[in-house]
């Protein structure tokens, strides 16, 4: 039921291009990062169909999903199987270049996704930057594998004008 790294890579840059075409106007606006995360989410649905998609999820099975500090951990995206036992396949945070506080945000975000990958056991992990205050439009992907993190810049607009 799990995918490979690349299987999970192209279904998030299909999702990715899809809210390009689809909902350019949020990126262009610099709407707010849940309404960009949100159709996100519904895209990337579309991509893992058999998973489910939910956003700022706070379950771990039926109970509330807590940090290490008792803190609500509520992540941006998360495909995964509902339930305790999951499967959890990618958890995703995401922030705008915009956010005043991006470097802060940017190593709290990715400390985030290691927490899930080794306390959910999510297969995967992905902090995006959408770069919406920049020409062309842009994504910075970091992904995180349980080990490392790395990292890859799509431009959007350039994808849009080969479709």
């Amino acid at each position: 039921m799990g995918h490979t790294f690349d299987e999970i890579r192209s279904g998030i840059l299909s999702a990715l291009f899809e809210l390009y075409k689809q909902d350019k106007q949020i990126l262009s606006i610099n709407a707010n990062e849940r309404s960009i995360t949100h159709r996100f989410a519904i895209y990337i649905e579309k991509e893992f169909p058999r998973w489910d998609t939910d956003c700022e999820y706070n379950r771990d099975g039926d109970a509330v999903k807590r940090g290490n500090s008792n803190c609500l951990i509520l992540p941006d995206i998360i495909v995964h199987k509902r339930g305790r036992k999951g499967p959890n396949l990618i958890v995703i945070e995401a922030k705008k270049d915009s956010s005043s506080d991006l470097k802060k945000y940017q190593s709290k975000d990715k400390q985030k996704i290691e927490y899930h990958i080794q306390k959910y056991k999510y297969d995967f992990g992905l902090f995006i930057i959408f770069n919406v205050e920049k020409s062309p439009l842009s994504a910075d992907l970091n992904w995180f594998d349980g080990e490392s993190w790395e990292n890859e810049s799509i431009n959007l607009e350039m994808h849009s004008k080969h479709d």
